[in-house]
């Protein structure tokens, strides 16, 4: 299966049935955006007691819990990649790497899609929902087809804009901040200067720069030449993988980031996985 076949399969897919949604009423005054970031979801990374689906839906209800004192202009719901821990039916990842059961990945696949179709249908309850979708180095086949379905069951919903195109780095300007969203498998040396390179006019125009990484599952912030580069963290248990990097004890969760068009980042959310 090719990222052609996928993008043709729903394109083609008949949307006749499909009933619009009519935008939601939103004050045009708001100056503030909900930044979520979901990063290294690795929905099938099975552990004793762990339901990554009721993780997120608990991640949800928190955010929604904290969005009541806010008016939110918008709500941007950024996947920072390996959404899926395998990328096919013999439980590999993209690159082959065994790292599940064969057959379970049809269930893992359907899970991680239900788990975000409810989760921006509680998201627009607060605000419009822009979602925006990279590839991991788990996932770039699985992940990209969860968001061309996502893309197609939103398809006439006016509330909810979707960016799943196949890219391993995206930029987003909100205001006067402008965010790189990156998975983080790339030589560490090459991520402050790449929101400079690749997003060069971006970066010209605005007077924040963030870079946006997962990938390592742990947390870690450095100011790099006026770049704040943020790892951030994952809500799945600790794998095979990250306990052979000593990647152990860091708390599990997600950071999402209040921002002001004006002033940047102006509240930091620090919620945990439970």
């Amino acid at each position: 299966i090719t990222y052609d076949d996928i993008e043709y399969f729903f394109n083609n897919l008949d949307s006749s049935k499909l009933t619009p949604v009519g935008k939601i009423k939103n004050a045009k005054n708001h100056s503030k955006t909900l930044l979520i970031n979901l990063a290294d979801a690795h929905f099938g990374n099975y552990a004793d007691g762990f339901s990554t689906t009721e993780t997120v839906h608990n991640l949800i209800n928190e955010i929604k819990t904290r969005s009541e004192k806010y008016e939110f202009k918008e709500i941007i719901f950024a996947n920072l990649g390996d959404l899926l821990h395998v990328d096919n039916y013999h439980g590999q990842t993209t690159s082959g790497t065994q790292v599940s059961e064969r057959g379970v990945y049809y269930d893992v696949w359907e899970d991680a899609l239900k788990s975000l179709i409810v989760s921006i249908d509680e998201l627009k309850k607060i605000a419009p929902v822009r979602y925006i979708s990279i590839c991991g180095n788990h996932d770039k086949v699985s992940g990209f087809s969860v968001g061309k379905a996502l893309e197609y069951y939103y398809k006439k919903d006016d509330n909810i804009s979707m960016d799943c195109d196949f890219e391993e780095r995206k930029y987003i300007t909100i205001g006067n901040t402008l965010f790189g969203l990156v998975h983080g498998d790339l030589p560490a040396k090459n991520v402050p200067s790449v929101l400079q390179r690749e997003a060069r006019e971006q970066y010209g125009k605005t007077k924040y720069a963030h870079v946006l990484l997962g990938h390592v599952h742990h947390t870690n912030i450095v100011d790099k030449d006026g770049v704040i580069v943020s790892h951030l963290p994952s809500i799945t248990p600790t794998d095979e993988w990250h306990k052979g990097q000593a990647y152990t004890g860091t708390w599990k969760g997600t950071f999402c980031y209040v921002v002001d068009d004006e002033i940047g980042i102006t509240g930091t959310w620090h919620i945990i996985a439970e």
